[in-house]
Formats: C-alpha cells, sequence, structure tokens
C-alpha cells in the first residue's frame, strides 16, 4: 500500500498464496542487515497504524482463503507487542478487542492450540510470552 510500512507483510503471503508452486532452498540468499532506524526497531504512531492496516487486511483475506489464518496469527502477536511496548497495557488490550471482534470469522477454522491461545487470551498472551523469555534469561 502506497505511503504504508510493512508492505512485505502485506505483499509476501499474498505472492505465496498465488504462487503455482514455490520451492524451498537450503541456503541464505538475502541477508538483511539490523537497521536500527528501521520499522522494527521504530516504535511510534504510524507504524501501530500502518500494522494495523495491514492486519485488518490480512484478516480480509483470511475470510476468502483459511490460508490466511496462519499470517494473521503472526502478525497480529507482532502488532500487540508493537502495542504495547509503544503505548502501554490498556492501550493494547483496547486494541486488541477491537481487533478480537474482527477476528470472530475465523473461529470456524480449525485453530492450532497456539492459534486459539492468541485468539482468547491475546495481549495477555503477549505478556506472558514476555515474561516467559524474560525469566529464561
Amino acid at each position: 500500500p502506497i505511503g504504508r510500512n510493512y508492505e512485505d507483510a502485506f505483499l509476501v503471503p499474498m505472492l505465496i498464496l498465488e504462487s503455482c508452486s514455490i520451492y524451498y532452498l537450503d541456503e541464505v540468499l538475502i541477508f538483511y542487515r539490523l537497521n536500527m532506524k528501521g520499522i522494527t526497531f521504530s516504535k511510534n504512531q504510524k507504524n501501530i497504524e500502518d500494522c494495523q492496516y495491514v492486519l485488518e487486511d490480512m484478516i480480509d483475506k483470511s475470510k476468502k482463503n483459511s490460508l490466511y489464518k496462519y499470517t494473521v496469527f503472526n502478525f497480529l502477536v507482532y502488532f500487540l507487542e508493537l502495542s504495547l511496548m509503544t503505548e502501554g497495557f490498556l492501550k493494547s488490550k483496547a486494541k486488541w478487542h477491537k481487533v478480537k471482534v474482527k477476528l470472530k470469522g475465523l473461529r470456524s477454522y480449525k485453530l492450532s492450540l497456539k492459534q486459539q491461545m492468541i485468539y482468547f487470551l491475546g495481549i495477555y498472551y503477549v505478556c506472558f510470552k514476555r515474561l516467559y523469555w524474560w525469566l529464561k534469561k
């Protein structure tokens, strides 16, 4: 989408699902570098809004193609983590409740245990996940 970040998250699932065949190479072809000024490290309102735009688009697409559910739940966790770190728990929880309403249509799909946990726990799942990694250190 023009003027929005997370264009790769928007485009790549669509390209994969539209592909006739996909091949796996056990070789690295793209070398990402850490960019401390990139969107991964930039916690700001524009990134939250862009991330939410892409997430909502994924949810809409998942209603037509159930394979999008894999992307939706992984990106949802990223979105909630970004919101939590940028806006705090209460705003993240409010965003979670708005997204959960849009996710209701996905409950008819067979969801993995992890996807069910994300669906039902949302921001609490993210907090438990962060606590687990902190305790593991």
